[in-house]
């Protein structure tokens, strides 16, 4: 008698944390996007009126890696994107890698340097690197962790044809 009543309530529980874990990546998912909009134009003094890709780089030791820097040039050649502004946000501890990235790119990106530690007062400088894809202007259209794993999630979704 006592399971035929809890059966709703798994179906329910179930149900719940299916949901639950679902994750979709848009624009309501990236709580941090007036932060980095405002980041953008305020300090970096970019108009934001076209489609734009950002990279925000984390202030740790080894997080603009090899996989990284494959994903940024792969973008960078793609000629779907070839239209859009392409941003690389990088925090002052890692200033010492920019010579190697841009030697690494070949100018597609825009990189930003952080002089003032304005990220971390805007609350964009993340201990993971990120990814995100805005279309016309504040739309986040995807957004993920550039880490590990989730870097070759990331380019499977956006080069499935190549």
């Amino acid at each position: 008698m006592r399971i035929r009543n809890a059966k709703p309530f798994i179906i329910i529980l179930l149900l719940l944390v299916v949901t639950s874990c679902l994750s979709v990546k848009d624009d309501e998912d990236f709580e941090r996007k007036s932060q980095l909009l405002d980041y953008l134009e305020e300090i970096q003094n970019i108009e934001l009126e076209k489609n734009n890709i950002v990279v925000i780089i984390s202030g740790h030791c080894g997080s603009c890696n090899q996989e990284t820097i494959s994903f940024l040039k792969k973008l960078e050649e793609d000629k779907r994107f070839s239209s859009f502004g392409k941003y690389v946000l990088m925090p002052k501890e890692n200033f010492h890698v920019i010579p190697n990235l841009k030697s690494e790119l070949n100018g597609g990106f825009q990189i930003l340097k952080d002089r003032n530690i304005k990220m971390l007062r805007y609350g964009i400088l993340f201990s993971k690197n990120v990814f995100l894809e805005f279309n016309n202007y504040d739309n986040v259209k995807y957004w993920g962790w550039l880490h590990m794993e989730d870097i070759y999630t990331i380019e499977s979704n956006y080069f499935k044809d190549q």
